[in-house]
């Protein structure tokens, strides 16, 4: 299961920069790549990016847009370590 996302610099940037855009992205798999640590490196394993829709901060509450892009992040993850 996916950690929740730490707050405290995300927070920092949304006050010094209010007009800034969030892009969440989800990476499928790339925990396959280190699995046994740096050797044997993880090769033919296939790992996938989802960029998903932009989130604008301006004028949102900041948890509220932290909350939206951890849910989005979060359900697009299709397989976990085991």
């Amino acid at each position: 299961m996916p950690k929740p996302f730490q707050r405290g610099g995300l927070l920092t940037i949304f006050s010094h920069v209010p007009d800034a855009v969030v892009v969440p992205v989800t990476v499928n798999n790339s925990w396959k790549v280190d699995r046994y640590g740096k050797f044997p490196f993880g090769i033919g394993n296939h790992i996938s990016v989802t960029v998903h829709k932009p989130m604008p901060i301006a004028g949102a509450d900041p948890n509220e847009i932290i909350e939206a892009a951890q849910s989005v992040v979060h359900s697009s993850i299709t397989s976990t370590a085991v």
